[in-house]
């Protein structure tokens, strides 16, 4: 039979285990905020509504250099961000607007193309 010291010391690591998962269960991340670009003059013009007409495509450019491209198909424009490396190990993922570019033309000269 266990000692009655034993026995304490097994409820008291129940309770702290038990007060662990409340604790963890009951914890909500903090909501993202959106952040201001630097230099408003230098962004496109934002959408109407975004909707479908978006899509994010996600490249690893190299071994140092991420891309997120944001593709606006009403609008036809590509808005490009970029996140540093290296990275510290724990940090936020810092990302930074790198420009934007108006591929109405291209596609113009697409479908004047003959095939």
């Amino acid at each position: 039979m266990p000692s009655k010291r034993m026995l304490i010391a097994a409820l008291v690591l129940l309770n702290v285990v038990l007060l662990t998962a409340v604790l963890l269960s009951s914890y909500t991340p903090p909501a993202a905020i959106a952040q201001m670009a630097e230099d408003n003059e230098e962004m496109a013009p934002a959408p109407a509504s975004p909707g479908p007409e978006t899509v994010l495509i996600a490249v690893q450019a190299d071994a140092s250099n991420d891309v997120i491209y944001l593709f606006d198909s009403r609008n036809m424009i590509l808005h490009a961000f970029r996140t540093p490396f290296p990275r510290m190990a724990g940090q936020p993922v810092d990302v930074t607007y790198a420009g934007w570019r108006d591929l109405s033309r291209e596609f113009q000269r697409q479908e004047g193309r003959t095939r």
